[in-house]
């Protein structure tokens, strides 16, 4: 075993610009989230619904991510119009291929009220000021148990898994906060990201928990 001595440094970023709503919509798998009609999917979908209508009062426009294309289409196909009816222009890539043609429009602040809605910009992306204000995270960012070596690395310590998890949600959480000045808030749909911070609370640096609203 390795010695080391963890250092706790407090964030420059102020909690009340970078809130972390845990709205817990419902508990969403593979089955439920697939079905539009599902009831647990129909809870998510209002929710939603409730989220973009506060902040298109506002004007603002924001990110829904998703960890797959198809739920992204469906969450598209299904709510389109209300959507539109708020007065967003949604942008989608359908493959990671059309990613920069996608992001280059989002960007252009020029056009108020843009919903990018995507699987593609979990990280290496930067949603500065007015580009995104909110994000909402959908499904619990797991990571795929079909790549091998995600599996193995779950198998050998059941710890890592839901670390990993938490560590994604953190990631996702800063793309629309970049800087002290910046703000946006996070919104987690998904109730088994509550279920993930319980078990790895104890990990989460105290900056990022104190952040964190569970409703």
């Amino acid at each position: 075993r390795y010695k080391y001595k963890f250092i706790d440094v407090p964030s420059m970023f102020k909690k009340e610009n970078r809130k972390v709503i845990f709205y817990n919509s419902a508990f969403l798998n593979k089955e439920n989230s697939n079905n539009m009609t599902n009831p647990d999917m129909k809870r998510v979908l209002s929710d939603i619904m409730s989220i973009l209508t506060k902040h298109s009062e506002r004007g603002e426009s924001g990110v829904i991510a998703t960890p797959s294309y198809k739920l992204a289409n469906d969450i598209i196909k299904t709510l389109k119009e209300p959507i539109n009816k708020l007065g967003y222009t949604i942008y989608n890539n359908l493959n990671s291929g059309e990613s920069k043609d996608t992001l280059d429009k989002f960007f252009d602040t020029s056009v108020k009220k843009r919903l990018l809605i995507s699987p593609s910009f979990e990280e290496g992306v930067n949603f500065t000021g007015d580009i995104s204000r909110f994000q909402i995270i959908v499904k619990c960012p797991f990571p795929f148990l079909g790549n091998k070596r995600v599996r193995t690395k779950a198998n050998l310590d059941k710890s890592w898994y839901n670390e990993a998890t938490m560590t994604r949600i953190m990631q996702t959480s800063a793309r629309s906060v970049r800087n002290t000045e910046d703000y946006a808030v996070t919104y987690i749909l998904d109730s088994n990201a509550n279920r993930v911070y319980s078990m790895t609370k104890q990990y989460v640096p105290v900056w990022f928990s104190e952040a964190i609203e569970i409703r």
